[in-house]
């Protein structure tokens, strides 16, 4: 762990600091959801603000959108590439989300859920 990256003894110097990558606006697009990288917030940025984890969280249905779902994992294997070279360890919280289909029954949505997963929505 970094000794207190932000440099004013709030951060002790035990303590991890995580930051995210992703520009999450926590809108629900019409069609398929892509996740963002923060404008001028990177993998580089984040470790040389003294981040110990950086975490991405990360929209993506493989059964959805193909070109959708291609992009979205090319942007984690760009992102996994570029932690590495920077010794950044990295968290992708997958976010399954709602399949892009016009407004459905929610518990029709919750049984195609694989199995195992958490099945909690608001």
């Amino acid at each position: 762990m970094t000794p207190d990256p932000s440099g004013t003894a709030a951060v002790p110097g035990g303590v991890g600091l995580m930051s995210s990558i992703e520009d999450e606006d926590y809108q629900h697009p019409a069609g398929p959801r892509h996740t963002r990288i923060r404008e001028d917030w990177n993998a580089t940025r984040v470790k040389l603000a003294g981040v110990d984890v950086g975490k991405l969280l990360w929209f993506y249905r493989p059964d959805g959108d193909a070109e959708v779902a291609e992009a979205q994992r090319q942007l984690v294997r760009d992102l996994v590439a570029r932690c590495a070279d920077l010794s950044l360890p990295l968290v992708v919280t997958r976010q399954y989300g709602r399949p892009y289909t016009p407004a459905r029954d929610h518990d029709e949505v919750l049984q195609e859920l694989p199995a195992g997963w958490h099945r909690t929505w608001h």
